[in-house]
Order: C-alpha cells, then structure tokens, then sequence
C-alpha cells in the first residue's frame, strides 16, 4: 500500500470509552488520517483537552470536537466512519 494516501476517518460521538479507544486506533494506524471527532457535551474542545493521554500527538492537540447536529453536511471532509 505504499504510495496510497490515508483514508480520511471521522469518530460520530467519540467522547464515550468506544469512542477514545477507536481515537487510539486510529491515531496510530498508518493508514487513517483522522480529520473529524463529534460530541454534543465537548464541542469546541480539542482531542488532547478532553483526552490528555492524546496530547502528546500534535494533531490532537489541534482537532476539536464538534456537534454532529451543528454540521448539516460534513461528510465531504471524510471518506470513512465510525460510530462509537
């Protein structure tokens, strides 16, 4: 697979234990680009706030969570989901 760029991966209420393990997953999995985590209750809060053990990979730091029912539309961003 060398040469392939990483499937785009959103995480649909990610806040929640299946949610956080399936972030874990994902952020070392060479072949996710993880772009988007949901949460009505931690909307506007990055990845490494909520999850301190993330913080040290400087995308979690930067990606904030957004509530799912304020984004119409976002499927364009990923290729791939998952619901936690």
């Amino acid at each position: 697979m060398t040469g392939k760029s990483p499937t785009k991966v959103a995480v649909v209420g990610a806040s929640g234990y299946a949610g956080e393990e399936l972030v874990r997953l994902l952020i070392a999995h060479p072949q996710a680009d993880l772009v988007a985590v949901t949460s009505r209750q931690f909307a506007g809060q990055t990845l490494g706030e909520v999850f301190p053990r993330f913080s040290h990979d400087e995308k979690t730091t930067a990606l904030k969570f957004s509530d799912l029912a304020s984004q119409p539309k976002p499927r364009h961003r990923f290729s791939s989901w998952a619901r936690a």
